[in-house]
């Protein structure tokens, strides 16, 4: 089975180089290499914490939040 859309697994800018548009031009070219290879989605995964960073995504980008996990480890 063939994979269906382009998956970017996080994306942080450092904190001193936020608000410059740094994070905009990540996700656009990643947009962009995802279009030019055939791909009809994009996925980007959060952690839960990042607040401000889905208030990026959805907001002045577009994306849509579909899905919510949490993470669970058990130390041996």
């Amino acid at each position: 089975m063939e994979i269906e859309y382009a998956e970017i697994g996080g994306l942080v800018v450092d904190s001193s180089f936020r608000r410059q548009g740094i994070g905009l031009k990540l996700m656009e070219e990643s947009e962009g290499w995802a279009k030019d290879n055939g791909y009809k989605e994009i996925r980007l995964r959060s952690g839960s914490q990042r607040k401000d960073a889905h208030k990026f995504y959805e907001r002045i980008i577009g994306y849509k939040n579909i899905n919510s996990q949490q993470l669970y480890k058990l130390s041996l």
